[in-house]
């Protein structure tokens, strides 16, 4: 299987991009309706996500967006012939979201709390740090806080960003440093170097 989004720059990239996946008998080509300077900003190109389901030789799987019951009904009625659809950072925001597009019950808060422990614990047991285990753990709060009503993210989000930004001035890029990662994301197909990684890891590490 291969997943791709539609391009670096532009949707219109898409189409030469297809050709070459056509040229392939794969097992499942994942689509991502976005192109790679958008990261996750702006929303899902659904109408070049279109083009490319009908002009696909191979099995197609749409990635992007499914957060909800409603986002995965929303696709797949607008694309009833669609053979899959993955999800991503909304399992993070709701580790039920499976089970419940299956049918099955919403995340209870018992088993939210128990995901959340089971994950921290693992992070500490495995990741040496505890500044790396809070990094970790804020890429997760980040989704997790879409779970709660807005009334309570507002009560939540101060103590989350009193605890983050405690730690900012000493462990977040520099001015210098994130326009160099960002680079590093745009020259590698949005993925950082290696180098660039562990150059920043030994400068910070105490």
């Amino acid at each position: 299987s291969v997943k791709t989004r539609l391009g670096m720059e532009d949707a219109s990239e898409f189409s030469e991009l297809m050709k070459v996946y056509n040229k392939f008998p794969l097992e499942e080509l994942i689509i991502h309706p976005r192109v790679q300077k958008d990261f996750y900003k702006n929303t899902p190109n659904l109408s070049a996500f279109a083009e490319a389901f009908a002009q696909s030789r191979n099995p197609v799987c749409y990635n992007g967006d499914i957060f909800c019951v409603e986002d995965y009904r929303r696709i797949r009625e607008k694309f009833p012939e669609l053979g899959a659809v993955m999800t991503g950072r909304g399992v993070l925001a709701d580790p039920a979201l499976a089970r419940e597009l299956r049918g099955g019950e919403k995340l209870t808060k018992s088993e939210f709390r128990k995901f959340h422990d089971l994950v921290y614990h693992t992070y500490r047991e495995e990741v040496s740090g505890d500044r790396n285990v809070l990094f970790k753990m804020k890429e997760l709060w980040f989704y997790m806080i879409q779970m709660f009503p807005e009334k309570d993210r507002e009560y939540i989000r101060p103590y989350v960003e009193a605890t983050l930004n405690s730690l900012a001035d000493r462990y977040t890029f520099t001015a210098e440093e994130e326009k160099k990662f960002e680079d590093s994301l745009r020259n590698n197909y949005g993925y950082p170097r290696y180098e660039d990684c562990e150059e920043y890891i030994k400068k910070h590490n105490e």
